[in-house]
């Protein structure tokens, strides 16, 4: 069986969310894009985003790109050591 391969076309926006009600934390992230999961290029370049508590909800705009497949490169957490996402969303 041959899976389909379609490129998703127009992409944006992308929203990462947390639990409501975890503290108020900031992550550092780029978005990576690939056609073929071998070749990467960036997205949204290294960028601090903030997670307040009342929603965890961070929205990234971004031009409409073609990619079949995205990745989430976490390089910092102010609120534990690893990269902490429990939703990834894109539109």
């Amino acid at each position: 069986m041959v899976a389909n391969r379609r490129l998703l076309s127009n992409l944006s926006p992308l929203v990462l969310k947390l639990p409501v009600g975890w503290t108020q934390r900031t992550e550092t992230l780029s978005i990576l894009g690939s056609t073929d999961n071998v070749t990467y290029t960036t997205i949204v370049g290294s960028t601090v985003y903030t997670f307040s508590p009342s929603a965890n909800t961070v929205t990234i705009n971004f031009g409409g790109t073609s990619r079949r497949y995205i990745r989430l490169n976490v390089t910092t957490n102010s609120g534990a050591g690893g990269a902490q996402v429990s939703e990834f969303e894109v539109y």
